[in-house]
Parts: C-alpha cells; structure tokens; sequence
C-alpha cells in the first residue's frame, strides 16, 4: 500500500530550497485533471481546485460497521472525491435490515461505492490494516464500545493519523473528534451595503488543539455548565463502564451503572440530578439503531471528516450529539 504524503496535510514541510510545498511540485496547484474537472465541477464552485486536490490525494480507512451510518458517511465522502476509501472486512458484518441503505454484502458494498464515483479508489482490506493506521491520513471508526474507541485512537494519535468515531445509540447517535493539532482556514467575510449581501474579505488562517478519546473522558463533570445537555453526561457514564469493563454496555448491567453513577457523581448534585434512574434505564432499553438519526449524524460527521482532510473550515471540537427526541443537535467540548 502507497504510504501517505505528509506534505499535503502538513503545508510547514517543504522543499526549503523553493519554498514550495512538495505537493505542489507533483501536481499543479491550479489544475486537475480533465475526468476530474467533469465530475467535480460543481463542487469545485463551492470549495476551489486547491480543496478538491487535498481530497482526491487523501487515503481515508473506514473500520467498524458500513451499516446505516458507516453507510452515509462512506457515500459522502465518496461523492466528495477522496483518493482511496478502504473498508475492512468486519465493517460489512451484516447490518440491521431498518438501517440497510444500499449494501449487499462485502462485494456489492464495495462495487456500490466503486459505482458512485469511479475516480475514488475504494476496495475491501482485511482486518489488520486498523493495526497499520499510518497508511491513512483519516481512520473513521463506526459502532463498537468505547474501550475499541479508546483502543484505536491512542493507536492514531502514536502515528500522528486524525481520528473520527461515531455510532447510533438508542434514541441518539454522536460522534466523537481527534483531530490532533489541526490547522484550518475560513473566510472573513464581509457585508456590502450597496448589494445588501456578504462577500469575502480574506482568509483566516488558525490552529486548534483536539483532545484525546481517554482525556475527554477524564475532564472532571464540575467541568461543565449547567447548559451542558444530560444525554453527554450519559455517555460519559457509559463510556467509562465499557472502558473499564472492556465491552459493550447491555441492559443487564443497569444496576452496575447505577453504582457507577453513584461513585462518579458523589459530589457532582446536579449532575447526578439529571443521570436518574428512569433516564439510564430508557437508554439501556433500546438497542437498535435509527436510520434518521443515522442521516442526520452520518451527514454531519462526513461534513467534518472533509474538513479534517482539507483544512477548509472551522471543524466541531470535540463531542457532537443528536437527540430524536429534541431534533437538536448539540457540540459539547470536553
């Protein structure tokens, strides 16, 4: 497997003696191919030729589960145009029939893919390759418990390889964001009172710093505000049970997140308040996954693995949920 080109996603390394990163000598800076141009050229209105290349050189590993909302996000980025979408085998476990899209089986998945958008290589690797994550410049985990979370993104962060996970839970579904020491940039914009409509300025260039899966879930709950929504301080809760249980949360273990609760939130008054009993009992209940929630999420977090491949926009940092529920979707950073 071709090993990733640092130069791209890092524009500090360059050739010193021209000042010109070394991606840009391999391939121009201001034109892409002509089969490129044709199926991109409504994209390229929107983000330019320079986003378009970071994406078409970006090797993206999918690991996990391709059902419902591994599903959304690989044809997003599919249709975006990374260069190489690599699926692991135990991604195509067979998926809930209520959050099937449009896989059948490992060929007919990858072969689906392959037929959105033949400019993307996208093929069937086995298992190991989530050992060998320096191969990727983005992992996206979907489903699993959190210890494999844990487990993978420390593996990331050892290779310097930004981090995605996401799954569908109960009535919500959230993701979660390592994107390490991230450089992106926006457009300062600019109002014309003449035309009445904004135009854009400049560019803003900044550099935000991601937290690790294990240190987002030592931050202390007297961190945060009462604002902060009781469906993250569940997570936490359960989260913390699967890493140290080392497995996925199941309803028998309902007196054990209990006596969690209890140790965890001994000081913490209003946010055991809001981790009552009826509330953790409710979310153990259901187990099945959504396919709205799995749209809406999948379609969010596709949106934020483009912007952790090509630096264009200000990413969500770090924790993002969706609540059927309430139809919100919240950020909390933790």
């Amino acid at each position: 497997m071709v090993g990733r080109d640092l130069s791209l996603f890092h524009p500090e390394v360059l050739d010193t003696s021209t000042h010109v990163p070394l991606f840009a000598m391999a391939r121009s800076a201001s034109t892409l191919a002509e089969d490129e141009a044709a199926v991109y050229d409504r994209q390229l209105r929107v983000w330019g030729v320079e986003t378009q290349k970071r994406l078409s050189l970006a090797q993206v590993l999918v690991d996990g589960r391709l059902g419902g909302m591994g599903a959304e996000v690989a044809k997003n980025l599919v249709l975006a145009g990374v260069g190489s979408l690599h699926v692991t085998r135990r991604a195509l476990d067979p998926p809930q029939v209520s959050v099937e899209h449009f896989l059948d089986g490992e060929s007919g998945a990858v072969d689906t893919l392959k037929d959105i958008n033949p400019l993307v290589d996208v093929r069937l690797v086995e298992d190991d390759a989530a050992k060998a994550v320096e191969q990727y410049h983005l992992v996206l985990l979907v489903g699993g418990d959190a210890s494999q979370w844990k487990a993978t993104n420390d593996a990331c962060r050892e290779k310097n390889v930004k981090f995605l996970a996401a799954e569908g839970r109960s009535n919500c579904g959230l993701f979660f964001a390592d994107l390490l020491a991230h450089e992106f940039k926006t457009e300062r914009k600019k109002t014309d009172e003449d035309k009445a409509e904004e135009a854009t300025s400049g560019i803003d260039s900044s550099k935000v710093h991601f937290k690790s899966f294990s240190d987002a879930l030592n931050v202390p709950l007297s961190s945060f505000g009462r604002r902060t929504p009781p469906i993250f301080h569940l997570y936490r809760l359960v989260a913390q049970f699967e890493v140290e249980q080392n497995r996925r949360v199941n309803e028998e273990d309902y007196e054990k997140l209990r006596q969690l609760r209890d140790r965890l939130c001994s000081d913490e008054g209003p946010v055991k308040a809001q981790l009552c009993d009826e509330m953790v009992e409710d979310y153990l209940a259901t187990s099945k996954e959504f396919a709205p929630i799995n749209a809406i999420v999948g379609g969010v977090l596709a949106q934020e693995a483009l912007k952790a491949i090509s630096g264009k926009g200000e990413p969500l940092n770090n924790f993002f949920f969706y609540e059927l529920d309430t139809g919100e979707g919240r950020v909390v950073k933790a």
